[in-house]
């Protein structure tokens, strides 16, 4: 773990908690504070191995959702591109993130950024045949890009 990460984990812990039951209420507004909190609390992203870079991954894929769905889409372009930092580039999770970009910059008017972030996840998911499916929680709204 990081030291950032490493001194405050219970705590950060803790907010994230009450993050996910938010979201698992649908009271996406809660989430996002609880996120920004958590994001405030931790001053380093950099995850010192696998287990933290997933962790770290799952919180930001969770803000993304919480920023997104609140409308808040530069927020979650910011949680985008934390997830996108700490995601391996052979994994999955690297494709859903390229995902979260491209949906955040579509959002933003950033077109031409939006589609070669689609593009590069459209073209990733053959490496990663072998592991579990990408679940990308599409809701109505995310599926008008895929018309």
């Amino acid at each position: 773990m990081t030291s950032s990460v490493g001194n405050d984990y219970e705590n950060l812990t803790v907010v994230w908690q009450e993050a996910f039951t938010s979201l698992q209420q649908r009271d996406y507004a809660a989430a996002l504070k609880s996120f920004d909190e958590f994001d405030k609390k931790i001053s380093d992203w950099t995850p010192s191995d696998v287990l933290m870079a997933s962790w770290l991954g799952l919180v930001a894929s969770q803000g993304f959702l919480a920023a997104y769905e609140t409308n808040h889409f530069e927020r979650a372009l910011y949680y985008a591109n934390r997830e996108h930092g700490v995601a391996r580039s052979d994994s999955a999770v690297y494709v859903r993130a390229l995902n979260n970009q491209g949906l955040a910059l579509l959002e933003l008017g950033r077109l031409l950024e939006a589609e070669a972030r689609f593009r590069e996840a459209l073209k990733a998911p053959e490496k990663f045949k072998d592991e579990d499916p990408i679940n990308l929680d599409l809701n109505a709204r995310q599926c008008r890009i895929l018309l």
